[in-house]
């Protein structure tokens, strides 16, 4: 599962983070470090490895038990500012949280999943794009987190680009898979001569590629009739 600013949906990130649930750690750092994106190990523990790979990023790879997947996917989720906002929430209520769980005193509470973290702290459960610090914790508690767009809610596209430029599919393929998302509406904002490097069109090409062909033509004068 992926975690970190990755999973929060940043603009940017430093590197990726990744949670395993596995019985042993062993086989599973063996495996990462063998992957053929790899071109060094960082470093490694108990039931962490840390690897370079050929892009550039740094990957984490954790291994955690299934008890504790939920605790850990929120700790390593982050940001540090919420998480530090949560952790002052527990103490509060005499509990104690970390990566490995919700605990009183030494018995686990909650863990497997972050919504049984989230409820055993009188939370309702806030997605980790909203998990900066920024009013999150109160916005949940008074009810009011805003709702995230989701792909669903989607209704068009306004930059496209299409084969005219530097785009990988023409005009119609573009409009008829706008139709199969369902999308209302969608604008074509292939680039002009100003930006060369993407084969920007300049006034003769638009009036070529604009300009009907014969086929076309025969098939909208049938229509017409």
């Amino acid at each position: 599962m992926i975690a970190g600013s990755i999973r929060r949906r940043r603009e940017t990130v430093g590197d990726a983070d990744l949670l395993v649930i596995a019985k042993s750690a062993p086989p599973v750092m063996e495996f990462v470090a063998r992957m053929p994106e790899v071109v060094r190990t960082v470093a490694v523990g108990d039931t962490k490895i840390s690897v370079k790979l050929a892009t550039g990023i740094q990957l984490d790879v954790r291994v955690v038990p299934r008890a504790s997947f939920g605790a850990a996917l929120h700790y390593f989720t982050g940001s540090k500012s919420h998480n530090v906002v949560m952790r002052q929430i527990a103490i509060r209520k005499q509990l104690k949280l970390n990566e490995y769980g919700l605990f009183r005193g030494e018995t686990a509470i909650a863990g497997a999943t972050e919504e049984e973290v989230f409820a055993a702290l009188d939370l309702p459960y806030i997605p980790p794009e909203l998990r900066e610090d920024q009013g999150e914790i109160d916005a949940a508690r008074a009810g009011t987190l805003p709702k995230l767009i989701e792909p669903g809610a989607l209704r068009g596209d306004l930059q496209t680009q299409t084969t005219w430029t530097d785009g990988a599919d023409t005009l119609e393929d573009m409009v008829a898979e706008a139709q199969r998302l369902g999308l209302q509406y969608m604008a074509i904002t292939d680039h002009t001569r100003d930006l060369a490097m993407t084969g920007g069109s300049d006034e003769a090409k638009i009036r070529l590629k604009g300009r009907p062909s014969t086929a076309s033509t025969r098939s909208s004068a049938a229509s017409a009739c």
